[in-house]
């Protein structure tokens, strides 16, 4: 699917789940460069690593699951409150400069991704 046609297949919902333990990748910062949420729950996987880093720069733990049941509970939530959900778009469009048009922290997630490269060996 080209780019283009799989980010605007993205923007038809309304948020997504970070398929767990893979984890997203390159789609969380597609997801979050659109505003829409992505609930993610941290693996050891540096896939599944990466939209942990990226709430934590914007602040928004409460897209992190803890359990598996958490996930459950966040994901329910997520599809069933409407308001909810419009509130951390509203917040994500609100803070996502924090991750695209901000150079200090593009170099720290670079220092961090090479430091866990650098740890397994790669």
């Amino acid at each position: 699917l080209p780019a283009p046609d799989f980010l605007a297949l993205l923007q038809v919902g309304d948020f997504a789940l970070d398929p767990w333990p893979y984890g997203a990748g390159k789609l969380a910062f597609e997801m979050l460069g659109l505003g829409l949420p992505l609930l993610t729950r941290p693996s050891k996987m540096l896939k599944g690593r990466i939209p942990t880093a990226l709430y934590q720069v914007l602040e928004m733990p409460e897209l992190l699951a803890s359990s598996e049941q958490d996930y459950l509970d966040k994901a329910h939530r997520l599809a069933r409150d409407r308001s909810y959900r419009e509130a951390l778009k509203a917040r994500l469009s609100e803070r996502r400069s924090r991750l695209f048009a901000n150079q200090a922290a593009v170099i720290e997630l670079t220092q961090v991704l090479r430091q866990m490269a650098h740890s397994s060996g790669r």
